[in-house]
Formats: C-alpha cells, sequence, structure tokens
C-alpha cells in the first residue's frame, strides 16, 4: 500500500508568505557562492559557534519521521548557531544533472551556515575514490556522493573506514553483497522507465506510428544497473500499450561511447539510423540530457525528427530552449524538482553532522518492515513545454530560491512517498528483455 506525503514545507512557504507580505522576494541568503574543485579552506575561527552539540528536546525535532518533515529544512530552526560544517559534493563526471545539484548544494550551504565545495572527478572512479581519504584528512565534515554504481560498494568502504558522514546522490549506497547501507533519497528506477515508454507509446498511437515504420530505443549506460533498470520499465511500460515492442526495439550503450555527452548520443542514433532505412520514426529514451540533445540533433540531420519524439529522465537544460519558445524533437521529459531532491539529500546529512540521527534511525516511516535504511522515494511528473513552468516554479517556491523566474499559480504537486517495501531492484529481475543481462560486477 502507498501513502502519500503532502510536503510539510510547502505549509511553512505559505506561512512565511503572509510573515513578509512577498511572494516574489528571493531571500538575501540564497545566492550560490563560487564553486571550488578543491577541499574547503580550514576556517578554523569559524568552526565552532557557542554550541557543537545537538540541540535539546524538541528544539529541533525529536520525531525524525519524514512527515513531520524531519531531515528537511527548517525555516525557523537557526543554523548560525550551529557549528560552521564542511560539505564536499563529489561527482562522478559533471553533466547538466550534477550541475544543476551542484547549484542546489551551494544554495543549502548558504541557507544552513555550511562551508560547501565541488569536486569532480572526471569520470575517474580511482579519483573519486582516493579524493575521500584526502577529504577526510582535511576534516570535510560530510559528503554528498555520487561515483559509478559499479564502485559504490568500494566507496562505502572507504567512506567507513574514514568516519565520514555522507549522503548518496542517485544511486544507493550498498555493499557487495547490494545491500543497502544507508538511507537513499531516489526514485523507483523502474516506475521511471515506465513513465518514459508509456509516454513514448501513447505519442506514437497519438501520430499514427505502425509497428513496420517505428523504432524504440533506449540509450543505455550499462555499468550502472540503476540506468539499465530504466530501460526495463520503458521496454515493458511500451509493450503493455503497443505489445510489439520485440518487433520495434533497438538497444544502443552510451557505455561503448566512453561518454554521456552530445557526441555519443549523436554517434549512437546516427549509426542506427543508418542501418534502419526503413524506420520513419523514432522514440528514444534516454537518461543524460546532454545525450538526449546529441540524438535530436543526429534524427534532425537525417530529416527524421518531425514524426519522432525523444525524452529523458531530466529536464534542467531543455528548459532554456523551452522558455525561448525553440522546440525541438525532445518532446517530455521526467521532472523532479532540484529543490525537492536536494532538500532531503543536504538536510539528512545536516543531521548526521549534527548529531540529530543516525543512518539507522532517520524517516522511520520510510523504512519498510524488517529493513534497516529508510527509501524516500521522489515522485516524478512527465512535463512538456506547456506546463513545465508551473511545476518547476512549485519546487522552488517550497525553498524561496528563483532559480528559473516562473510564475507558480498555486497548484500543489506531490513531493515525496511512503511505500511499504523497496522498490524494485535488478538484482529482482529474472530476464532482461533488452540486452540479456545486468552488469552485475
Amino acid at each position: 500500500m502507498k501513502k502519500t506525503i503532502a510536503l510539510l514545507l510547502a505549509l511553512l512557504f505559505v506561512l512565511a508568505l503572509f510573515a513578509c507580505g512577498k511572494a516574489d522576494t528571493k531571500p538575501a541568503d540564497t545566492t550560490p557562492s563560487d564553486k571550488q574543485d578543491s577541499a574547503p579552506a580550514d576556517n578554523k575561527d569559524d568552526d565552532k559557534k557557542d554550541s557543537d552539540a545537538a540541540p535539546a528536546g524538541d528544539e529541533y525535532g525529536s520525531d525524525q519521521t519524514l512527515a513531520s518533515g524531519f531531515g528537511l529544512f527548517r525555516d525557523d530552526f537557526d543554523y548560525s548557531s550551529m557549528k560552521k560544517f564542511k560539505v564536499v559534493g563529489m561527482f562522478q563526471q559533471m553533466n547538466a544533472m550534477y550541475q544543476a545539484l551542484d547549484e542546489y548544494f551551494n544554495v543549502w550551504g548558504k541557507k544552513t551556515n555550511c562551508d560547501y565545495s565541488t569536486f569532480d572527478a572526471g569520470n575517474d572512479s580511482d579519483a573519486f575514490i582516493n579524493t575521500i581519504e584526502t577529504y577526510a584528512g582535511q576534516g570535510v565534515d560530510g559528503v554528498i556522493i555520487t561515483p559509478d554504481s559499479s564502485v559504490m560498494p568500494r566507496v562505502v568502504e572507504v567512506l567507513d573506514e574514514c568516519g565520514m558522514n555522507y549522503m548518496p546522490g542517485f544511486s544507493p549506497a550498498v555493499n557487495n553483497a547490494n545491500e543497502y547501507t544507508h538511507p537513499f533519497v531516489g526514485t523507483d528506477n523502474y516506475a521511471i522507465g515506465e513513465t518514459l515508454g508509456g509516454w513514448l507509446a501513447d505519442y506514437a498511437k497519438s501520430i499514427g506510428a505502425t509497428t513496420e515504420d517505428s523504432g524504440l530505443v533506449w540509450v543505455d549506460w550499462s555499468t550502472s544497473n540503476e540506468v539499465h533498470l530504466r530501460g526495463i520499465g520503458l521496454y515493458e511500460a511500451w509493450d503493455a500499450k503497443l505489445g510489439n515492442a520485440k518487433e520495434v526495439f533497438h538497444y544502443v550503450d552510451g557505455v561503448s561511447e566512453g561518454s554521456m555527452g552530445e557526441e555519443a548520443g549523436y554517434n549512437l542514433i546516427s549509426t542506427l539510423v543508418v542501418a534502419n532505412p526503413n524506420v520513419k520514426h523514432w522514440f528514444i529514451g534516454t537518461t543524460a540530457e546532454n545525450m538526449t540533445f546529441g540524438c535530436v540533433r543526429a534524427l534532425e540531420d537525417y530529416k527524421l525528427d518531425e514524426g519522432s519524439a525523444v525524452v529523458n529522465n531530466g529536464v534542467d537544460s531543455v528548459v532554456k530552449q523551452w522558455d525561448t519558445e525553440t522546440y525541438t524533437c525532445f518532446r517530455a521529459g521526467n521532472a523532479i524538482p532540484v529543490a525537492t531532491r536536494t532538500n532531503a539529500y543536504w538536510n539528512a546529512l545536516y543531521a548526521f553532522m549534527a548529531g540529530w540521527a543516525t543512518p539507522e534511525s532517520i524517516w522511520p516511516d520510510c523504512t519498510p518492515e524488517g529493513e534497516t535504511y529508510a527509501y524516500v522515494v521522489l515522485n516524478p511528473n512527465m512535463v512538456t513545454p506547456e506546463d513545465y513552468q508551473n511545476f518547476l516554479a512549485w519546487g522552488d517556491a517550497l525553498i524561496g530560491y528563483d532559480k528559473y523566474g516562473y510564475k507558480w499559480d498555486g497548484t500543489e504537486y506531490e513531493a515525496y512517498s511512503i511505500l511499504d517495501h523497496y522498490p524494485l531492484l535488478w538484482t529482482q529481475i529474472t530476464e532482461d528483455p533488452i540486452n540479456g543481462q545486468f552488469n552485475k560486477n
């Protein structure tokens, strides 16, 4: 059974509006600071305020459920009374999605009185792992990690050896047995794929595409089992609606190009188009916007864009085109406001650094019976050029940060969900219809 949470911060935001009388005023302390690619400065004089200890009693809140708002930002708490924590966002390789996270981490650093800096491993997993040890020696209090999921078990080992507070980003923290080792704020990856595949199937049906002239594509990143699971969801959702996935499906893997960049997407789709001249309508699902733009450009070059559609799990970059009324066959995307995602990432980590909670105690209402760690599910929504502005404005309104300058009409969306089970994992898949087997290394 699924219970949906109405986000507590929405109420706090409304109350703040009545207090201030200005709904469109950006708080003075939310402008992102300049990013750094090195460890934070020592700032020894700022390390401690009068109290480093956790607040007594219910000053912050002893109820650690997500429903109570624990592990999310509190407008009524004085973060300047706490130690000035040093936090690093660690990224496997910067892309549009990670740049958006990084921007909001800077915002959260300002709002919670923390020193924030950025590390980009340049797709070098060894550098990612070694830098954790470096940061531990430099007094960093916590990290938010987005390594390649194939090395996550080793990353977790090193973090534990260093005694470092952390929160995982897009991939859950797991050990070599693929067991959760930490709370996770994330998506139901199979359900994300279902959303993308279902949208594409509806679009294909709306334009009268047939089995004979259609191609369904998943642009995979095969070293990430989470990304691969989305591809299975896409395939099976399409098949449930149209019944012809086996006949029209094509699989390509960005790992073969060694990049999630635009050129990789262009090369993969160009090759596919040339090899399948009978296909007039391409329906493509992707998981990185840079690659999405490459797919779009390939379809444009081969004059196949008007009868095709590309969708992505994310719209952080394409909205800039939509803002200028520039429309391509990148027709829709699965959107989760960066504000709601990073709210939970950052403020759970803050609770660990402050000693208010442990990875085992936080969000008990999101911890399935018999399990140790919470799984907070972020609700996605498919957005198009017609409705994206209102949706993204809602997310930013929750934290008083005006990234986009869009107007919010007051429509409420569901930010988080509580499941009575963990979302489907790749280890629970007995048959892989899109390329035979998962990467299980």
